[in-house]
């Protein structure tokens, strides 16, 4: 009794980490599990499930444990889809609030900046609009002066993504 709970407790902390790998043999226990892994090698009465390709992440099982290994066969490969460029990384196009929340999520994570924070500059500086110029001549959702552009990368200050990237810089 106490193996078959060690041995339901080694599977649910393998399935557990399942989906950040993906498995090249699929194992099916005598128990009624199934679990992934990378390969597998037997030595005498023991078989050791590798969760890597490498040989130090392992779960290991009795023989007689295990009723059957199949190979999991790859996945075809996705047909490659043509480069597009998002819409709010073109000056002219219109930018929608769901655009500029995951611009200022990725700058946010880029940059260790808290996402607040950012949008709250956003709405302070410009009120969320790309093409906003101050009485200074600060531009863009971040109000960056032109010089400051320049000397962060920003060739345009009026695309959000480049404005976004440099006032987080």
């Amino acid at each position: 009794m106490l193996r078959r709970i060690l041995i339901s407790a080694a599977v649910a902390a393998l399935a557990t980490l399942a989906p950040a790998a993906r498995g090249a043999e699929r194992v099916t226990l005598r128990n009624g599990f199934a679990l992934s892994c990378d390969h597998h090698t037997q030595s005498g009465s023991r078989v050791r499930l590798y969760l890597g390709t490498g040989e130090d992440n392992f779960i290991e099982f009795a023989a007689e444990d295990i009723a059957s290994v199949d190979a999991i066969p790859d996945p075809p490969a996705p047909a490659a889809a043509p480069a597009a460029v998002a819409p709010a990384a073109r000056a002219d196009a219109r930018l929608t609030q769901g655009d500029l929340a995951e611009m200022l999520a990725r700058a946010g994570s880029a940059h260790n900046l808290d996402v607040d924070l950012l949008e709250s500059l956003v709405k302070a500086e410009s009120g969320g609009n790309p093409r906003a110029v101050s009485p200074a001549g600060a531009k863009g959702l971040m109000q960056l002066m032109p010089a400051t552009a320049t000397g962060l990368g920003v060739s345009d200050s009026f695309r959000p993504d480049e404005n976004v990237s440099g006032g987080t810089a």
